[in-house]
Parts: C-alpha cells; structure tokens; sequence
C-alpha cells in the first residue's frame, strides 16, 4: 500500500480522534467548571458560582448547536446503505470507448481522465436533482461527491446518470475511501494482474466488501459508527 492509501484510509478516523478528543476536552471543562461553581457557593462566593454557571450554560447551548448543525452528515453517512449507491438508481455504466485492448492509450495512460471527465456545471445540476430524488437528509451540496460508480480510471461512463450519484464524504465508508480502492483497482488492471471487467465488477457490485478484501483487511469500513 503507498502513502496515498494510507492517508485517505486513516483520513476519517483522524477526524473521529479529533471530534473526541475535542468532546473530552469540554466534558473536562465543564467538570471544572462545576467543581468551581460549588466551592463558590459553599464559601460563599456567589459572584463566582453565578459566572460558572453562565459559563456552564453557554457550553451546553454551544455543543446543542453544534450537534444540531452536524448532526445530518453523521446520520446520513453512518451505514452501508449511505455509502453504497442504489442498484436501481445507479447500476453503472462502462464507457464503450474503453476496452481491454485499448487501456494502454486510454485509463493506463497519465493524465487520460482528464480528457473525458464531465465539466462541473453538469455534474452539480446532477448532484442536486439526485439529493432531490433520494431524499436524503442532508441537502448540502458539499458534503456529497458526483461519483462515479464505475470510475473513470477503470473505464465507468463520464455522463450516464446511471453511473453517477451523490456519495457521501462522511462516514467509515466516505467517497474518499472509495477513491483509493479506485486507484488500486486502476494499478492492477493496468499491471495485468486483473482484467478490466474484473475491476469494474469489484468496484460497481459491493465496493466496500472490495476494499476490506483488496485494500486494508483490518479496516473495519462499513459498520456502523458507534
């Protein structure tokens, strides 16, 4: 595994760590706090205990904010079923200008995605219209990537709605963590050690049971987030 698949693996559970040590940090604040509040009043400094317990209520108010305001990533993007495209909705589509011949000059070929990737303005509109359609809970833009089910680094089709869909940043199983599976499923066709249908199955059927099998066996992507 090179550099690059370890990070985007690990790049999720770095903000779990930092969500957590973040959440300790307060509870410790407020436990302070309230330690302070008490002695205020038991010795009888009332100004004290009063502005620990205006500080106490403003954490509070503060975290409630918070989760209100980042609570629909989490909830959206917490299971396999957020993470895996529909069937229906999204089978995937192989574009027909690539072949097993031709993957010298096309997908094997540095730079050659650039070539075919649809512009932003399409896939945006796309985006949308999708979030729209699934009814997901989550409505930002920005928190969803236009994938591709089938990449385009293993042959998937640029345009087809059918092998596009708004897959989610967030969560154990976030688009991120698909790309590198892309890219290593992209290595290996392009080495010859799996044929380009080969990949392609892997990638649009169960991606995430891929990833586990061909990436990092001890990632436990796909279960839910505690």
């Amino acid at each position: 595994m090179n550099n690059d698949d370890w990070f985007w693996s690990f790049a999720y559970w770095a903000q779990v760590e930092h969500l957590r040590i973040t959440l300790s940090l307060v509870a410790c604040a407020l436990a302070l706090i309230g330690i302070l509040a008490i002695l205020g009043m038991v010795r009888g400094h009332r100004r004290i205990a009063s502005a620990c317990l205006v500080a106490v209520t403003a954490l509070v108010i503060a975290l409630a904010v918070m989760g209100v305001a980042g609570a629909s990533p989490l909830r959206s993007c917490a299971s396999d079923a957020c993470s895996l495209p529909d069937p229906d909705r999204t089978p995937g589509v192989a574009n027909p200008a690539v072949t097993q011949r031709n993957i010298r000059s096309t997908i094997c070929k540095p730079g050659w995605t650039k070539t075919v990737r649809p512009p932003s303005n399409y896939t945006t509109a796309l985006k949308r219209k999708q979030i729209a359609a699934l009814g997901l809970e989550d409505k930002r833009l920005a928190s969803y990537e236009e994938d591709h089910a089938i990449p385009l680094e293993l042959g998937g089709h640029p345009t087809s709605p059918k092998n596009l869909w708004p897959q989610p940043y967030m969560g154990r199983c976030g688009a991120r963590i698909k790309d590198v599976l892309e890219r290593r499923l992209n290595r290996l066709v392009c080495a010859g050690k799996l044929t380009l249908i080969e990949a392609q199955a892997a990638v649009s059927a169960h991606w995430i049971s891929s990833y586990q099998a061909m990436v990092l066996k001890t990632n436990k992507c796909g279960e839910a987030i505690p």
